[in-house]
């Protein structure tokens, strides 16, 4: 679940970010047409899209990952002792605000963001660039 709860909305913020911006663009230059957008314009978009997804859903992200690690720190019966223990996300996500504050849920957005924004700038403009060729 706690995949689901975080790449959920970074998905869907991404996907409502992109279009958008791309309308914002779009009208921005005065471009008609999707055809009309050239791909580095679109990887523009992406990568704002992308960047602020990531951002704004780091918590979530946090909170994963902590969980991941700590499952695999039981799996590998792991002698260290735990730096944390949550009971399942909503957990994980209250304990981390409570132990660190809110920039405790943001400690780490740099870095993702620095790996999203080109991953989805490739990706979504790679997609809308034939999408607007074929449709």
């Amino acid at each position: 679940w706690a995949t689901i709860l975080s790449f959920g909305p970074f998905s869907g913020l991404f996907l409502m970010l992109n279009e958008e911006l791309k309308v914002l663009t779009k009208n921005y230059f005065r471009i008609e047409s999707d055809k009309d957008i050239p791909f580095l314009m679109f990887m523009g978009v992406g990568a704002s899209a992308g960047s602020i997804a990531a951002w704004v859903t780091n918590p979530l992200d946090k909170a994963k990952l902590r969980l991941q690690v700590q499952r695999s720190m039981q799996a590998a019966n792991s002698k260290a002792p735990p730096l944390f223990y949550y009971r399942g996300f909503w957990h994980g996500l209250i304990s981390i605000y409570a132990e660190e504050g809110i920039f405790g849920l943001f400690r780490g957005a740099g870095a993702r963001v620095l790996f999203q924004a080109p991953s989805t700038a490739i990706s979504i403009a790679c997609f809308e660039w034939i999408r607007a060729r074929l449709l």
